[in-house]
């Protein structure tokens, strides 16, 4: 399933580029393919590996349940197989999102400092801390497992602006840039906070 939604919101970030353009760049391709990833880990991995244990129940063959993950007591035994497939989509993710470094999109220095490439640095780091988080959690802390999903699903949403900081602060200016690192710190957080109370995430 998660390959299907991540196709669809792949494509719509193409759609979005042949709006106007009559061409596809590959710079459009790469922004779509870390969309694409993030909704492989998040929905494949983070969202299906907490239900582990119901899913088995019901006979529901989430990506998890194929690759053997089951619960023993309060724990989910996890074979070296998934743990490989888990690591693998992130260093993918992550080696996709610095590409445009690479391509000349953008410079990972920004008035001769390196702010863009380390910020990508250190939430790629962070990223890797609670992908460790999400897979390690034991069943009875379920809440705990919902903030590592959380934050990491938060700040994979940073990573795009941040590596492309010089190309927005050029375009933009740095106020307006600064503002929008800030706008989607606050945005989820805040609609979260409407929707579900003092809870920074939706418990579910």
């Amino acid at each position: 399933m998660e390959y299907v939604l991540g196709a669809a919101v792949f494509l719509y970030g193409i759609y979005g580029a042949l709006t106007v353009s009559d061409q596809v760049s590959s710079f459009a391709v790469i922004i779509s393919s870390v969309a694409f990833l993030q909704w492989i880990f998040s929905v494949g991995v983070s969202a299906n590996l907490k239900d582990v244990e119901f899913d088995t129940k019901l006979g529901i063959r989430t990506t998890p349940v194929l690759f053997g993950v089951h619960a023993v007591g309060k724990q989910l035994k996890k074979p070296v197989t998934f743990l490989l497939y888990t690591y693998g989509i992130k260093l993918v993710h992550l080696i996709v999102v610095i590409l445009p470094f690479f391509f000349g999109y953008s410079s990972p220095m920004l008035d001769d400092y390196p702010i863009p490439l380390l910020g990508f640095l250190i939430l790629a780091c962070i990223l890797l801390f609670t992908t460790r988080g999400i897979l390690r959690t034991p069943l009875d802390k379920r809440d705990q497992m919902l903030l590592y999903e959380g934050a990491h699903e938060g700040l994979a949403l940073l990573l795009i602006p941040f590596v492309l900081l010089s190309y927005l602060v050029e375009h933009l200016g740095a106020l307006l840039s600064f503002l929008l690192l800030v706008f989607l710190i606050l945005w989820p957080l805040l609609c979260l906070r409407f929707l579900y109370g003092k809870k920074l995430i939706p418990l579910e």
